[in-house]
């Protein structure tokens, strides 16, 4: 996880962080005890360095001493919430200035940096007391920093987590925290709600005034219940100050819980005057005391905390949403074609034809609303305008092949994020939503395009989406086309027919595709069942008879790219095909880091070059494809499926009897 390679910033600390200067004078040397000077030997760092970090205080390190201390504590203090107390309180004093944090030099429109050593206000305290936890050393901590920061890890304005409530806690409870309010004191939290203000926010820039607005539920401990909940909470929680005029309506002020050795509870925070740990109970009575003048001035009033504690192991859960080489961080999406360039930037407009024109009269569309949409990149579009998108191409292009390749180059640049859809909110096994326009991995991107080219509508495509998706359209973590040969492939042969072995011919290669449900569903999501694995008999088209076939490709068709050894193989990546006007034959796909369109040729050569590196290193070699063609009329072949009210699509059944409601465990007794 070099993220500094990743970004290509390696040489940037120097170059754009404030945080180095005036460190003060040098600190006197704390006392080693016989595993510190362990640890010291295992990292190659002299003693008495260690003795002055270890008395220094953090926000008096330099970036180097960052890295060092960080190495040191996490082979000393192996839990999590420990070292998030121990970074906590040896950053008191730290001076607090609010408003530190920006892009720079990623994005100009705030140009503070990415990370402050030096001073703090109570949220950035907070995210880098965590992300130091979190890290083993320097890169590791400033990537987490990024990761805490910024939704799906991605730098940017509009994509940092400004709002604490709506955008801070719900990014960072995917996988960081969980909300432990209800928990603590049940039946007895209330209800608030907090209303955004984004397009406001982003005004003075003159960017992000499409963006949408929310209204978030949520709930609160009022001020009478803490001293009866207070003993439960724990080192590392997160604490939110709920305030509001008249009502709790926003999180003011953030922070962190510290125990004492007697069991006080303290809270631990960035506020004017510097970072401080003072008991949370006194805390909360001085807040209730400035009350009556608030109140009396009309000012905000302090109504009670929300709680939010650790996960047991976030890596893990980051893992399941970024990768093995989590935390990700990339540079801001769409960064030359974006809409958010710089104030007073005019979006371009494409050139309407008199198609385009009569398309547009015909739905009731603005033509210089139809020209922005054709010039911009579908991955920057929102529902509405994918609806009417859709409706306008329907219009103009009665080629569903057609349709694929365009709605496929158009989406080219859109960045690569991999795991990104689930059940919510119909099932909780997976949060993950069951759409996303602005990433995409090679499936899901596969699967947007197929079902965005079937539909003239917005709901169109929700519906053919999970159509796609799910097996006989049941929305289910169990009834998700997991295993893409074995089930993708079939459940949708109503939409693609396997063409392998006719362009192969005797020179198709036999396979076979297996499916491992139980061992996936309980590793994945703990869940236990006892369903059939299916071995799947099919053909594919080995890499060096690719060359023969590629002129018989069409524009749309699908393919698997196909690893394994012997007949047993599996579909380790996929992608559409698209056809030049020259005949070049393409593989346009969504691979790290984006959506990108090349020669198939090209890329079946590559990944034979490949291959002795990858079996010397013990992965499956590359074999070739599967190729799959659209079928002349998939609505009909549906129809066959689903009646003639396709495509069906429909809520987990027998919910209710939980996910093994059709694959049950054996009773011990009936398992041999």
């Amino acid at each position: 996880m070099d993220i500094f390679r990743t970004l290509g910033i390696v040489f940037l600390l120097g170059t754009f962080c404030l945080c180095s200067c005036s460190r003060g004078p040098l600190f006197p040397s704390a006392s080693l005890c016989e595993r510190d000077r362990e640890i010291a030997a295992k990292l190659g760092m002299e003693e008495q360095i260690l003795a002055r970090l270890k008395a220094k205080p953090l926000y008096r390190f330099e970036e180097k001493e960052v890295d060092s201390y960080l190495r040191y504590l996490s082979m000393s203090e192996p839990d999590l919430p420990a070292r998030v107390v121990h970074l906590a309180e040896k950053n008191i004093g730290q001076p607090y200035q609010i408003f530190l944090l920006g892009e720079y030099p990623f994005e100009i429109y705030d140009k503070d940096p990415l990370y402050r050593l030096d001073k703090s206000d109570c949220l950035t305290f907070v995210e880098h007391m965590y992300a130091m936890a979190l890290g083993y050393d320097w890169p590791s901590f400033f990537a987490f920093l990024q990761r805490i920061r910024y939704m799906d890890g991605e730098i940017g304005m509009t994509t940092r987590n400004h709002d604490t409530l709506p955008d801070w806690v719900p990014e960072n409870s995917r996988w960081l925290i969980y909300d432990l309010t209800e928990d603590l004191a049940p039946e007895k939290a209330q209800s608030m709600t907090v209303e955004t203000q984004r397009r406001k926010f982003y005004k003075k820039w003159n960017i992000g005034q499409d963006v949408k607005e929310e209204t978030v539920k949520t709930d609160y401990l009022p001020t009478n219940i803490i001293p009866g909940i207070v003993d439960q909470l724990e080192d590392g929680d997160f604490v939110n100050v709920i305030r509001g005029f008249g009502k709790p309506q926003w999180c003011g002020h953030v922070g962190l819980i510290s125990k004492g050795e007697d069991g006080t509870v303290f809270f631990v925070h960035s506020r004017s005057g510097g970072v401080t740990r003072e008991p949370i109970l006194e805390y909360m009575e001085k807040e209730l005391e400035k009350n009556t003048k608030r109140k009396r001035e009309k000012k905000w009033q302090f109504f009670g905390f929300k709680f939010h504690r650790l996960r047991g192991d976030p890596i893990a859960k980051l893992r399941a949403l970024d990768g093995p080489a989590a935390p990700k961080v990339t540079a801001p999406r769409g960064l030359l074609l974006s809409r958010l360039r710089y104030p007073g930037w005019v979006e371009p407009r494409a050139e309407l034809s008199r198609e385009d024109i009569n398309a547009a009269e015909k739905l009731e569309l603005d033509q210089d609303y139809l020209a922005v949409l054709k010039a911009r990149p579908l991955y920057e579009f929102d529902e509405r305008e994918i609806g009417d998108y859709l409706a306008y191409l329907s219009e103009v292009q009665p080629d569903l092949a057609k349709r694929v390749v365009h709605l496929a180059r158009k989406n080219i640049g859109q960045p690569y994020h991999i795991f990104l859809l689930g059940e919510a909110p119909f099932e909780l096994y997976d949060n993950d939503p069951l759409y996303c326009l602005h990433k995409s991995d090679c499936v899901v991107f596969s699967e947007h395009m197929y079902a965005m080219a079937l539909s003239r509508s917005w709901e169109q495509f929700m519906i053919f989406l999970q159509r796609i998706r799910f097996k006989d359209g049941e929305i289910g973590v169990l009834t998700r086309n997991h295993f893409t040969v074995a089930e993708w492939d079939t459940s949708n042969s109503w939409l693609l027919e396997d063409m392998s072995r006719k362009l192969a011919g005797d020179d198709a290669a036999p396979m076979v595709a297996r499916t491992r449900h139980n061992s996936l569903f309980k590793s994945r999501y703990g869940i236990e069942v006892d369903m059939p694995d299916a071995a799947i008999d099919t053909f594919f088209v080995p890499t060096e008879k690719v060359p023969e076939v590629a002129g018989q490709l069409r524009n749309g068709d699908f393919l698997n790219v196909i690893y394994g050894s012997g007949e047993n193989c599996y579909a380790g990546h996929v992608g559409l095909i698209t056809v030049d006007e020259d005949g070049t034959v393409n593989f346009l796909h969504s691979t790290p880091p984006r959506v990108r369109e090349q020669p198939l040729l090209e890329y079946n050569a590559t990944m034979a070059k490949r291959n002795p590196e990858r079996e010397k290193s013990g992965r499956a070699p590359f074999r070739g494809f599967k190729f799959f063609r659209l079928r002349e009329d998939p609505m009909s072949e549906l129809q066959k499926r689903d009646g003639p009210d396709a495509p069906v699509v429909k809520a987990p059944i027998g919910v209710i009897h939980g996910p093994g409601r059709r694959w049950v465990v054996k009773p011990e007794e009936e398992k041999p």
